[in-house]
């Protein structure tokens, strides 16, 4: 991944579960910079503060880079899907993910940010 500070862009996604319901299926990006940032998706925005930013920035390039390394993966059935990608600049990398996998201290931090920006996002489209 690039090197710390440049911008960053987390284009991600949640599909599956248990029901595959169509409503709980979701896609938005996150725009990082020094300062702070924003998540955007349908019906949705929000406002990342520095703090926020920057720990997100580091979690996706470490997660990256853990993911460059490879490493053993164990699919659960009927958990939501993630899927990201991390992009700077030039470089791109995608990462995968599922609820109850396991996950490098890195990815487990950017899936439970996901997970909670879906639920917000699906709680926004809902009214």
């Amino acid at each position: 991944m690039p090197p710390d500070g440049a911008a960053l862009t987390i284009a991600f996604s949640r599909s599956g579960g248990i029901a595959v319901a169509p409503s709980l299926r979701v896609s938005a990006l996150a725009a990082l910079a020094r300062d702070g940032g924003s998540v955007t998706a349908a019906g949705y925005s929000r406002t990342i503060d520095g703090e926020e930013a920057a720990a997100l920035a580091s979690d996706a390039r470490e997660a990256a880079e853990e993911s460059a390394a490879g490493g053993v993966r164990r699919r659960m059935p009927d958990a939501f899907r993630y899927a990201f990608t991390i992009t700077s600049g030039d470089v791109s990398t995608t990462l995968a993910a599922s609820d109850g996998e396991e996950m490098s201290p890195a990815l487990t931090r950017l899936v439970a940010w996901a997970r909670a920006e879906c639920a917000a996002i699906v709680s926004a489209r809902s009214g």
